[in-house]
Parts: C-alpha cells; structure tokens; sequence
C-alpha cells in the first residue's frame, strides 16, 4: 500500500536527511536537495493559490447575496457578472492578484476560431435567456406578495388586528361594504382597492372596463336606494355588504358581471401565471447555465473533449485550481525521494 506524501512530510523528510549523518548511513546529494526543495515550494505555491481562488469565490459570494459590498475592481466586476449571469473567468495574474474577466471581452486565445465563435454566440444567447428567467422570477416574487396578502386578510378574519397600512384599509372598506380587492401597486406593493372608486384602468380591454364601470355606478345607486336589485350579481354584494365579508366587482369567462371573494385564485391577475416554456430551453449547456444562475453561482464556457460539445463550467474551487498539477506534484516528490535514497 502506497501513501501519499504531502509537502509537510516531504519537507520534514528533507530536513532529517540533511542533518548530520551517524557513520554507516548515506549522505544526502546537495543538487538531489535542492531539486527536491523546489518541486516542493512549487507545490505549497499550488496549495496557496487554491486558497487565494477559494477566498475569492466566497468573497463574490457574499457580493451576491448582499452581504458584503464590493471592494476592488476585480470584485466590482465579478459581482456584476455573477448577478447578471454573465460567464467569466477568475484567477491569478503575473503578479499574483486576483484578475476576473468577462468571456463576451476576452480574445479567448486558448480556443480555436470555430470554439471561439460558439462560445460568444452562446453568449448572447444568455442575455435572452437571464431576461427570461428574470421575468419569470420576478411574476413569482409578485404571486408570493399576493399569496402572503391573502394569508393576512384571512388571519384578520380571526380577528388579527391588521399592522399594516394596506390592511388598515382593507379591513375598513370590508366593514362598510364597500367592494375592496387585493392588488398590487406599479412596484409591487401590497394595496387595497376600494372598487367604488376605482377608474378600472388596469383592465386593458375598453369593453371590458366599461361594463366593470357601469356595474360600479349600479352597485353605488343599490347602496344608496336609487335603485333596487334585480340581477344575481346585486344581491350577491348586497349579501357580502351586510355580513361584513369582503367582496368585488370581476368578469367571469364569459364576460358577465360577478361577485368574487379575495382569493389567491381570484386576485392573480393572468398575466402573472407561470410559463413553463420561458424561457425556452434548446441546448443541454442552456438548462446547466439558468440552474447556475438561478442558484447565484458563476460559470464560464469551455468544452468537452471531443472539442465540439459547448459545456458550463461552474466556477469553484475544484474546477479552477491546477489539482491535477498538485498531484503531478507530489508524484515528483516521490520520485525526488527515490533518487535521494538511492
């Protein structure tokens, strides 16, 4: 059984050897020592350059998350790259700093033409792709809001006592019978729209809007007397604004005027519906790349070993440290000793 040798057990070798020899035993050859002495600086140097790399990766890490801002340019740099699922290279340049790099602004000299070209044109690609994903993260968040809106409104009605400005009106406008739905505002904000006031703006279809307005002056001449009820829609309000349970004014499919309750179901406005198809996925690196993104880690593009099949490669420590060099390393060592013991 062979054990490997590291560079603290090589050095302490070494050391042993190149003390003062007993007589009978072998002394040590000075060349023999200070070849050894270098393939081992080599690879503590290897070893401190993981180190370096792995510091960095966590460093942009918190970058992303927020956790810490960015303080030199490579860190600017690749905090931006990372948030925008852009592929980069990170490591060290000739003078031992950390250098990032966008792949979009390198030469990629250590590709061929034909790989260079794949590599900016899938690229571009993710622009669309981060676009898409985005979008999509974003109609999430926003569902979420809604869902936790609807979480809140049913905890009033066990008697939570509303904290929040939204709920302070919704629970107001509900207790006069005023028709009040949960909505969200132009950034997303939680509000509570009292509908007897409402201009309906938000419906884009004029016919549409105009038959939700003509039921807001109806309902508005039922409550004061004006006009009494004759149609379903009349008497379902009529009985939500006795009782005191919340209600508004909606279309159903086919285009008639109903009494909804606020629900998750009822309040999700459809453009907010999840699609699975966006964004479209077509290539195996494409899926690789969005889960990257999607989980805040950064990648750079290379390729497989036929030379033709684009791949991702995450950025992490195992991926952009030499650690087949590291090995290659220690099997000198060995081979360093060997000769010494000869």
């Amino acid at each position: 059984m062979t054990s490997d040798i590291g560079a603290a057990g090589a050095s302490r070798i070494l050391q042993a050897a190149q003390q003062q020899q007993k007589p009978g035993t072998f002394k040590i050859k000075t060349d023999g020592a200070a070849n050894l002495r270098r393939t081992i600086d080599q690879l503590e140097s290897e070893a401190g350059r993981k180190q370096i790399i792995g510091s960095a990766l966590l460093r942009l890490r918190g970058i992303q998350e927020g956790i810490i801002p960015p303080g030199a340019e490579w860190e600017t740099v690749g905090g931006f790259l990372q948030a925008t699922g852009q592929p980069f290279t990170i490591g060290l340049d000739e003078r031992g700093q950390i250098a990032v790099q966008a792949q979009s602004e390198s030469d990629l000299l250590n590709f061929t033409p034909r790989q260079q070209e794949a590599i900016r044109e899938a690229t571009t690609q993710m622009k669309d792709l981060v676009k898409g994903a985005d979008f999509e993260d974003t109609k999430r968040g926003l569902r979420a809001e809604l869902a936790f809106g609807i979480l809140r409104i049913e905890e009033m009605k066990a008697y939570s006592p509303p904290e929040e400005f939204w709920e302070k009106q919704f629970s107001s406008y509900a207790e006069m019978g005023r028709p009040v739905k949960l909505a969200l505002d132009g950034e997303g904000n939680k509000i509570a729209l009292d509908q007897l006031t409402h201009d309906f703006s938000d419906v884009e279809d004029l016919g549409d809007r105009r038959k939700l307005l003509n039921a807001m002056s109806d309902l508005k001449d039922i409550i004061s007397g004006d006009k009494g009820a004759t149609e379903i829609w009349h008497f379902a309000a009529l009985g939500n604004r006795v009782d005191g349970s919340d209600y508004f004014l909606d279309l159903d499919d086919a285009g008639d005027v109903v009494v909804q309750r606020n629900k998750i179901t009822t309040v999700t406005p459809d453009f907010l519906d999840a699609d699975a198809n966006n964004p479209e996925v077509t290539a195996p690196w494409q899926e690789e790349a969005l889960r990257l993104y999607g989980e805040g880690k950064s990648f750079q593009f290379g390729f497989e070993a036929d030379g033709q099949t684009l791949k991702v490669i995450e950025n992490n420590v195992l991926n952009l440290t030499r650690d087949d060099e590291i090995a290659a390393g220690q099997g000198r060592i060995r081979d360093a000793l060997v000769s010494l013991l000869a």
